[in-house]
């Protein structure tokens, strides 16, 4: 088998349901793969902490609730990569809450078969390291920052 064969799965999500016949608009969505988390990583810092170090993941509903309203622009992001699309995230920003939490669910069924818990105890593996260097980071710019005012 060859890479070249290897079809990445995708899901089409309809963006505007209820419209008339022949208007509809769909989006295909594919998993997260380890490019996307680290532009989440690097745009929604604040917000990969909180998933990965203390968000409640049993409850998968209610966490896609909390990530609707704790960044209005985190799972606008998080879908736009899965669409291959990241610059267009302000449209998906545009979309009615339950269409977003409904592409995002689907995102993350597609990025974590093995259901989210799981998948994201073993994503944390990978992520951490790149949380705890932009925590020493931002410390370290907290710092220089203080000791400018300090000068003048």
């Amino acid at each position: 088998m060859s890479l070249s064969a290897f079809e990445i799965p995708t899901e089409r999500v309809q963006l505007n349901p209820g419209c008339p016949m022949g208007k509809e608009f769909f989006l295909d969505v594919r998993g997260l793969s380890a490019t996307d988390f680290a532009v989440l990583v690097n745009e929604q810092e604040t917000v990969m902490r909180w998933l990965f170090e203390g968000a409640n993941l049993d409850d998968q509903a209610e966490l896609m609730n909390q990530l609707a309203v704790r960044s209005t622009g985190f799972l606008a992001l998080v879908i736009a990569l899965a669409a291959g699309e990241p610059e267009y995230a302000f449209k998906i920003a545009l979309l009615p809450i339950p269409t977003q939490i409904q592409l995002a669910t689907t995102v993350a069924r597609l990025t974590m078969p093995e259901g989210l818990k799981k998948s994201l105890e073993q994503i944390n593996i990978a992520i951490s390291p790149l949380l705890k260097e932009f925590k020493s980071l931002n410390g370290k710019e907290g710092q220089a920052k203080e000791s400018k005012k300090s000068r003048k």
